[in-house]
């Protein structure tokens, strides 16, 4: 879903989710609490909610839970797979295609082994930072051929 989807959906949901607050309190729309002017929201539990909904509709898929060790080459422009669902993991093979996620261009210092993130959840992409520790085997969506 595109950025601008994903707001408009946002806004109508916050709009649904709203009247049915009200209507499950017994609000009437007269009796309505004006809404914040920043947010547009009356609810802080609605925005809470949906805010936390957008953030893991943003969140790339583990292609898996453990880093691989690729040897790359100075000098040479690599294609780091944002989204997760690459078959050439961890570069990419076109797979975001209509989301949200495009992949990283990088280009490395010296020609050696380093060990790139296949989490997608690493501070400093494309390198392992170790952040895949959070994962557990069960969060990983397909294990790479060896």
């Amino acid at each position: 879903m595109r950025t601008h989807h994903r707001v408009r959906f946002f806004f109508a949901l916050l709009k649904i989710s709203q009247l049915l607050i009200d209507k499950l309190n017994g609000i009437s729309k007269a009796q309505q609490v004006p809404h914040d002017r920043q947010t547009g929201i009356r609810s802080p539990m609605v925005y809470l909610i949906i805010k936390n909904w957008m953030t893991i509709m943003a969140s790339p898929t583990v292609a898996y839970n453990k880093p691989v060790r690729v040897t790359l080459e100075k000098g040479k422009k690599y294609y780091f797979c944002m989204c997760g669902r690459s078959s050439n993991q961890p570069f990419c093979d076109s797979s975001h295609k209509g989301s949200e996620f495009s992949p990283m261009a990088f280009v490395c210092d010296e020609s050696k082994d380093y060990y790139l993130c296949q989490c997608k959840h690493s501070g400093n992409k494309p390198y392992c930072d170790g952040t895949h520790k959070q994962f557990t085997d069960d969060d990983e969506v397909r294990n790479p051929a060896s």
